[in-house]
């Protein structure tokens, strides 16, 4: 179930554009998105993990000046890898979590600033009951849509309700 945005953007663009230029458009989607939790969630995990890489790789450089360097640019490399792969992942519509950052991000747009009562309406948590509504159900683990009478998600393959 695709959310209005506040942009009045596709979801899945806007979560895409929050990748598109790292920290910064995760900055700019975070304080700019009000209506999609999909999208919050997909700014802030861009920002936390690209400025996070950002200063490890500066301190590096500056700490250790040769090896340092070389540290870094093999950081900078995996994290081209994982921006493309951050980038597919929220054009698909998926909420694709990184360990421990992803979990922060959701916890941040969920119950942080900015956050709405409603703002998780529409999707499913992980852990979070969620009933069939106008004969879709939506996965608990990855939160794709499915039909009501759907056993497992075509997406991840999570039992989506019990017999």
């Amino acid at each position: 179930m695709k959310q209005e945005t506040t942009l009045g953007m596709d979801e899945s663009i806007e979560a895409l554009l929050c990748y598109s230029f790292g920290w910064v458009t995760g900055i700019i989607f975070l304080v700019m998105e009000k209506n999609s939790l999909f999208v919050r969630f997909h700014a802030m995990q861009s920002l936390v993990t690209f400025l996070g890489l950002s200063i490890i790789m500066v301190v590096l450089g500056t700490i250790l000046p040769y090896f340092g360097f070389v540290i870094a640019s093999f950081l900078w490399l995996a994290g081209v890898v994982l921006w493309i792969i951050l980038m597919l992942k929220a054009y698909k519509g998926e909420w694709f979590r990184l360990p421990v950052i992803g979990d922060f991000a959701y916890n941040f747009v969920e119950k942080g600033p900015g956050a709405t009562t409603d703002s998780h309406q529409g999707y499913a948590q992980p852990g979070t009951p969620f009933e069939p509504k106008d004969g879709i159900i939506f996965c608990r683990q990855c939160g794709a849509q499915a039909k009501g009478d759907a056993r497992f998600c075509e997406q991840c393959g999570t039992l989506l309700k019990k017999e």
